[in-house]
């Protein structure tokens, strides 16, 4: 049986809270209750507990199964892409391929290699939408780990993939340039100063 709106709601702030605070383990246990529940017609309520296990799940690097954890977050984010159209959905749907571009960039199983490849696809996909001009953190987060997955990349030239996240820092430089980016601005550079080093030892 459907959960009223009065007990979404509830739960809803239930794991609001344990997201605030950090409780993974919480958060993971309400929203397997509510999604036992919700009913995929309720399809708001469904993406917000689907997304949020999927995050608690990633987030508890503590636990003893944090790798099996990864692979069900990345089986839930391909479950919600599923759920998405494009371009009606967009912005969820590059929202998603940003977290399973996450979950590949963590996970432990499988191929390195193949994992690096399969989380910058899925990036590379998130900025078919994403872009500076209306969605510029979003566009800076996935540019910076794109970057930080070519600085990894060996299956394929080491200088050139060190070069192309040199780059891809160096766009990301270029549109940090207010108060609100300051942060990012500072870390992209420790960034850059970092891949140009490991190039100069190759």
């Amino acid at each position: 049986m459907s959960l009223k709106k009065e007990k979404i709601d509830k739960l809803l702030m239930e794991m609001r809270d344990a997201n605030q605070t950090k409780d993974w383990n919480r958060c993971v246990s309400i929203c397997r209750d509510a999604l036992a529940k919700v009913s995929q017609d309720d399809f708001n309520s469904w993406y917000a507990f689907s997304l949020n296990l999927a995050c608690g799940l990633l987030s508890n690097e503590d636990s003893d199964d944090w790798a099996s954890n990864i692979e069900e977050a990345i089986d839930i984010y391909k479950n919600m892409l599923q759920k998405l159209s494009f371009p009606q959905d967009e912005y969820k749907w590059a929202l998603i391929q940003g977290y399973i571009g996450y979950a590949y960039h963590l996970r432990l199983e499988g191929n390195q290699i193949t994992n690096i490849n399969k989380a910058i696809e899925h990036f590379e996909q998130s900025l078919q939408v994403f872009t500076p001009d209306k969605q510029l953190e979003d566009w800076i987060l996935a540019k910076r780990a794109l970057a930080e997955l070519f600085a990894v990349k060996t299956d394929t030239s080491v200088q050139e993939n060190l070069m192309t996240a040199v780059e891809l820092c160096e766009e990301v430089l270029g549109r940090c340039n207010d108060e609100s980016t300051h942060e990012h601005q500072s870390e992209v550079q420790e960034m850059i100063e970092e891949f140009k080093k490991k190039l100069k030892s190759l």
